[in-house]
């Protein structure tokens, strides 16, 4: 440290005191804030493609292992889907996004089915995002789910006759 940076430092030191602060308290505080930056950096670095990759990786070590074919399939579907959001960061992808991809999926591109099987995958990794990686502080996918079906079976609106009969 060079004389100039001695000098502003007790600048700052002295203007800290005179505001009540304990210097070893402002060193504190501007390490917590140095940290928070380095992790919203690491968070912006990870894009849908790492999380896919670091998804995987973590399925391969469960208990239960995914299939290689689940794996494969999971890979293809969210390449094919979200191909032009793979090098994005996560934090940027929003439910509107989504209800509109699955739109255009669904509409425009003839196939619906595989747009709602995206959406079931992309929901997964976004929940891992979530709660192992802490990355992201909501899943998007969430916000839309429960207006429309992402099942692969269609949602019955009724009952059916034997199942009232359990009922009474």
């Amino acid at each position: 440290m060079d004389l100039d940076e001695a000098e502003n430092i007790s600048k700052i030191y002295r203007t800290k005191i005179s505001e009540g602060i304990h210097p070893s308290d402002y060193e504190k505080e501007q390490a917590q804030i140095k940290k928070q930056k380095e992790l919203d950096a690491e968070a912006e670095a990870i894009t849908l493609r790492t999380l896919l990759e670091r998804y995987n990786r973590m399925t391969e070590n469960k208990s239960v292992p995914n299939k290689p074919k689940t794996i494969y399939d999971r890979n293809q579907c969210i390449k094919k889907v979200y191909e032009d959001w793979l090098d994005r960061p996560i934090q940027q992808i929003t439910a509107t996004k989504i209800e509109d991809r699955l739109y255009e999926w669904g509409s425009q591109r003839g196939s619906k089915s595989q747009g709602k099987k995206a959406v079931r995958y992309l929901r997964s990794l976004l929940w891992y995002a979530k709660r192992r990686l802490k990355v992201i502080k909501e899943n998007p996918c969430e916000d839309f789910v429960n207006e429309t079906s992402v099942s692969s079976k269609p949602n019955k609106a009724w009952l059916t006759v034997p199942e009232c009969w359990t009922l009474y």
